[in-house]
Protein backbone atom coordinates (compact mmCIF):
# COMPACT_ATOMS: atom_id res chain seq x y z
CA UNK A 1 0.00 0.00 0.00
CA UNK A 2 1.55 3.46 -0.75
CA UNK A 3 1.49 6.18 1.78
CA UNK A 4 1.22 9.92 1.16
CA UNK A 5 4.05 10.88 1.17
CA UNK A 6 4.82 7.99 -1.27
CA UNK A 7 1.87 9.25 -3.93
CA UNK A 8 3.03 13.12 -3.71
CA UNK A 9 6.55 11.92 -4.29
CA UNK A 10 5.53 9.58 -7.32
CA UNK A 11 3.00 12.65 -8.53
CA UNK A 12 5.88 15.06 -8.38
CA UNK A 13 8.11 12.58 -10.16
CA UNK A 14 5.66 12.04 -13.29
CA UNK A 15 5.04 16.14 -13.58
CA UNK A 16 8.72 16.37 -13.93
CA UNK A 17 9.50 14.01 -16.13
CA UNK A 18 6.39 14.84 -18.52
CA UNK A 19 8.03 18.53 -18.15
CA UNK A 20 10.85 17.32 -19.19
CA UNK A 21 9.96 15.95 -22.30
CA UNK A 22 7.83 19.19 -23.50
CA UNK A 23 11.02 21.64 -22.92
CA UNK A 24 13.13 18.32 -25.22
CA UNK A 25 10.82 18.18 -27.83
CA UNK A 26 10.07 22.09 -28.29
CA UNK A 27 13.30 22.86 -27.82
CA UNK A 28 13.87 20.77 -30.97
CA UNK A 29 11.01 22.37 -32.54
CA UNK A 30 12.50 25.66 -32.29
CA UNK A 31 15.77 25.07 -33.65
CA UNK A 32 14.40 23.92 -37.30
CA UNK A 33 12.82 27.50 -36.84
CA UNK A 34 16.16 29.65 -36.83
CA UNK A 35 14.61 32.13 -34.70
CA UNK A 36 16.23 34.99 -33.44
CA UNK A 37 17.65 34.77 -29.86
CA UNK A 38 14.36 37.05 -28.26
CA UNK A 39 11.71 35.32 -29.62
CA UNK A 40 13.65 32.14 -28.34
CA UNK A 41 14.20 33.25 -25.29
CA UNK A 42 10.24 34.60 -25.42
CA UNK A 43 9.08 31.23 -25.56
CA UNK A 44 11.72 30.01 -22.80
CA UNK A 45 9.81 31.93 -20.39
CA UNK A 46 6.32 31.23 -21.35
CA UNK A 47 7.67 27.42 -21.67
CA UNK A 48 8.81 28.11 -17.49
CA UNK A 49 5.19 28.97 -17.13
CA UNK A 50 4.03 25.73 -17.43
CA UNK A 51 5.98 24.54 -14.53
CA UNK A 52 3.12 25.64 -11.86
CA UNK A 53 0.27 24.93 -14.11
CA UNK A 54 1.74 21.15 -14.14
CA UNK A 55 2.17 20.57 -11.03
CA UNK A 56 -1.11 22.58 -9.79
CA UNK A 57 -2.84 19.69 -12.12
CA UNK A 58 -1.26 16.69 -10.26
CA UNK A 59 -2.41 17.97 -6.96
CA UNK A 60 -6.10 17.14 -8.07
CA UNK A 61 -4.54 13.70 -8.42
CA UNK A 62 -3.28 13.22 -4.27
CA UNK A 63 -6.88 12.89 -2.58
CA UNK A 64 -8.80 10.73 -5.12
CA UNK A 65 -5.35 8.23 -4.76
CA UNK A 66 -5.44 8.41 -1.36
CA UNK A 67 -8.66 7.69 -0.79
CA UNK A 68 -8.09 4.38 -3.02
CA UNK A 69 -5.09 3.77 -0.75
CA UNK A 70 -7.28 3.78 2.39
CA UNK A 71 -9.94 1.53 0.68
CA UNK A 72 -6.82 -1.03 -0.11
CA UNK A 73 -5.82 -1.09 3.46
CA UNK A 74 -9.58 -2.40 4.75
CA UNK A 75 -8.83 -5.84 3.89
CA UNK A 76 -5.63 -6.65 5.12
CA UNK A 77 -6.53 -4.59 8.35
CA UNK A 78 -9.54 -6.70 8.56
CA UNK A 79 -7.56 -9.89 8.23
CA UNK A 80 -5.11 -9.02 10.30
CA UNK A 81 -7.60 -8.30 13.52
CA UNK A 82 -9.63 -11.44 12.33
CA UNK A 83 -5.94 -13.08 13.10
CA UNK A 84 -5.25 -11.73 16.37
CA UNK A 85 -8.85 -12.30 17.52
CA UNK A 86 -8.60 -16.15 16.64
CA UNK A 87 -5.29 -16.71 18.17
CA UNK A 88 -6.59 -14.92 21.46
CA UNK A 89 -9.48 -17.64 21.73
CA UNK A 90 -7.19 -20.51 20.97
CA UNK A 91 -4.73 -19.09 23.78
CA UNK A 92 -7.96 -18.50 26.22
CA UNK A 93 -9.01 -22.19 25.59
CA UNK A 94 -5.73 -23.31 27.03
CA UNK A 95 -5.61 -20.79 29.72
CA UNK A 96 -8.42 -21.50 31.39
CA UNK A 97 -11.29 -19.19 29.60
CA UNK A 98 -8.87 -16.31 30.40
CA UNK A 99 -7.95 -13.66 28.11
CA UNK A 100 -3.87 -12.43 28.11
CA UNK A 101 -2.55 -9.93 30.23
CA UNK A 102 -2.20 -6.13 29.10
CA UNK A 103 1.06 -5.92 28.68
CA UNK A 104 2.42 -8.98 26.77
CA UNK A 105 0.12 -10.48 24.84
CA UNK A 106 1.57 -10.06 21.65
CA UNK A 107 4.00 -12.30 22.67
CA UNK A 108 1.40 -14.40 24.65
CA UNK A 109 -0.48 -15.00 21.03
CA UNK A 110 2.52 -15.35 18.79
CA UNK A 111 2.59 -18.97 19.53
CA UNK A 112 -1.01 -19.17 18.17
CA UNK A 113 -0.47 -17.86 14.48
CA UNK A 114 2.65 -17.82 12.57
CA UNK A 115 0.98 -14.54 10.60
CA UNK A 116 0.41 -12.55 13.56
CA UNK A 117 0.57 -8.74 12.64
CA UNK A 118 0.01 -6.42 14.84
CA UNK A 119 -0.50 -2.83 13.02
CA UNK A 120 -2.55 -1.27 10.47
CA UNK A 121 -1.24 -1.51 7.31
CA UNK A 122 -2.75 2.53 6.87
CA UNK A 123 -1.22 3.60 10.47
CA UNK A 124 0.49 6.78 9.96
CA UNK A 125 1.52 7.01 13.60
CA UNK A 126 3.25 4.44 15.82
CA UNK A 127 0.44 3.39 18.11
CA UNK A 128 -1.21 -0.01 16.34
CA UNK A 129 -4.11 -2.90 17.71
CA UNK A 130 -4.91 -2.39 20.95
CA UNK A 131 -6.26 -4.99 23.77
CA UNK A 132 -9.33 -3.60 25.96
CA UNK A 133 -8.13 -2.86 28.98
CA UNK A 134 -11.21 -3.97 30.47
CA UNK A 135 -11.05 -7.49 29.63
CA UNK A 136 -7.51 -8.29 29.75
CA UNK A 137 -6.42 -11.32 32.14
CA UNK A 138 -10.37 -11.52 32.66
CA UNK A 139 -12.12 -14.49 31.80
CA UNK A 140 -15.27 -15.72 29.85
CA UNK A 141 -17.42 -15.87 32.32
CA UNK A 142 -16.93 -12.21 33.45
CA UNK A 143 -18.32 -11.44 30.13
CA UNK A 144 -22.01 -11.06 29.91
CA UNK A 145 -22.31 -9.84 26.35
CA UNK A 146 -18.80 -11.25 24.25
CA UNK A 147 -20.62 -10.24 20.82
CA UNK A 148 -20.73 -6.54 22.12
CA UNK A 149 -17.28 -6.30 24.34
CA UNK A 150 -14.73 -5.41 22.77
CA UNK A 151 -11.24 -7.50 22.63
CA UNK A 152 -9.28 -5.63 20.38
CA UNK A 153 -9.35 -2.57 18.22
CA UNK A 154 -7.15 0.11 16.17
CA UNK A 155 -5.53 2.30 18.65
CA UNK A 156 -3.54 5.61 18.82
CA UNK A 157 -1.75 7.37 21.33
CA UNK A 158 0.64 4.32 22.71
CA UNK A 159 2.76 1.92 21.38
CA UNK A 160 1.65 -1.22 19.37
CA UNK A 161 1.02 -4.30 21.20
CA UNK A 162 -0.10 -2.42 24.68
CA UNK A 163 -3.56 -2.16 25.73
CA UNK A 164 -6.06 0.59 26.23
CA UNK A 165 -9.45 2.06 25.94
CA UNK A 166 -12.04 3.77 24.42
CA UNK A 167 -9.75 7.18 24.95
CA UNK A 168 -7.09 5.33 23.14
CA UNK A 169 -9.42 4.96 19.68
CA UNK A 170 -7.36 5.77 16.39
CA UNK A 171 -8.00 9.62 15.06
CA UNK A 172 -6.69 8.77 11.89
CA UNK A 173 -8.90 7.98 8.63
CA UNK A 174 -7.33 4.89 7.97
CA UNK A 175 -10.63 3.51 6.66
CA UNK A 176 -12.88 6.33 5.85
CA UNK A 177 -15.29 6.85 8.51
CA UNK A 178 -14.35 3.17 10.24
CA UNK A 179 -12.26 1.46 12.28
CA UNK A 180 -11.75 -2.20 12.67
CA UNK A 181 -12.73 -4.08 16.16
CA UNK A 182 -12.91 -7.50 17.41
CA UNK A 183 -15.23 -8.66 19.90
CA UNK A 184 -14.88 -11.36 22.66
CA UNK A 185 -16.50 -14.20 20.69
CA UNK A 186 -14.36 -14.24 18.02
CA UNK A 187 -15.45 -11.70 15.38
CA UNK A 188 -13.84 -9.04 14.06
CA UNK A 189 -15.81 -6.61 12.28
CA UNK A 190 -15.29 -2.58 10.60
CA UNK A 191 -17.53 -0.37 12.42
CA UNK A 192 -18.78 3.02 11.60
CA UNK A 193 -18.20 5.91 14.35
CA UNK A 194 -22.08 5.47 15.63
CA UNK A 195 -21.84 1.74 15.74
CA UNK A 196 -19.02 1.88 17.80
CA UNK A 197 -21.06 3.99 20.15
CA UNK A 198 -22.83 0.57 20.60
CA UNK A 199 -19.88 -1.52 21.52
CA UNK A 200 -19.27 -2.28 25.54
CA UNK A 201 -15.28 -1.80 26.97
CA UNK A 202 -15.82 -3.03 30.61
CA UNK A 203 -17.39 -6.22 31.38
CA UNK A 204 -21.08 -6.07 33.30
CA UNK A 205 -19.98 -7.69 36.49
CA UNK A 206 -16.95 -5.04 36.23
CA UNK A 207 -19.12 -2.04 35.61
CA UNK A 208 -21.81 -3.23 38.38
CA UNK A 209 -18.70 -3.62 40.88
CA UNK A 210 -17.45 -0.21 39.84
CA UNK A 211 -20.94 0.98 40.55
CA UNK A 212 -20.91 -0.96 43.91
CA UNK A 213 -17.66 0.60 44.95
CA UNK A 214 -18.97 4.78 44.50
CA UNK A 215 -20.07 6.50 48.08
CA UNK A 216 -23.60 6.67 48.39
CA UNK A 217 -25.26 9.91 48.90
CA UNK A 218 -27.08 10.42 52.36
Amino acid sequence: MLSETTIKIVLWVASAVSLLFVIRSMGESMKTRRESGHVLMRKHAGLAGLIPAILFCSSFAVEPLMKASESNSLPTCWARVRTISTACLMYAQDSDGRFPAAEGWTTALAGYSQTLNTKCPAAKSPAGYLINSGIASQTNEEIEKPSETVSFFEGVGTLEGTAGTQENLSKENRHGDALIFATCDGAARPKTKKRQARLLWIPKKHAEDATKSLPQSE
